[in-house]
């Protein structure tokens, strides 16, 4: 369960999303609520392909999206020896996104949720 106290515990959270209708529906609830509580987030797209959900997802939230990870058979089979290197450089560049981003504290995220609290 997400709620609204999301903030106490995390710096930075990743919403993986994969390109189906349903998917969106909930990755668009988690941003609502990271945008409320002024949670930093970043979303990747997982079994990626080209389709109008990909698309969708482009669309209303590009400037979150850190990157994708094609779908992989040995990833999910855990034989990482034979993952595709397209994939291990997705996972690469993911893990370098997120250590790049500047970073708030949580203390000035509580200030400014503070100060919105009242408002919600």
């Amino acid at each position: 369960m997400i709620n609204f106290w999301l903030y106490h515990t995390c710096d930075y959270l990743i919403i993986v999303v994969e390109p189906s209708r349903n998917w969106i529906r909930v990755a668009q609830q988690i941003k609502h609520l990271c945008d409320l509580s002024d949670v930093n987030y970043g979303l990747v797209i997982n079994k990626y392909q080209i389709n109008e959900y990909v698309d969708m997802i482009y669309q209303e939230m590009w400037d979150k999206v850190i990157w994708s990870i094609a779908y992989d058979e040995w990833l999910f089979s855990y034989n990482y020896e034979k993952i595709h290197d397209t994939v291990k450089q997705s996972i690469s560049n993911i893990y370098h996104e997120i250590k790049v981003f500047k970073w708030s504290s949580l203390i000035e995220r509580m200030r400014k949720l503070d100060k919105i609290k009242w408002l919600l």
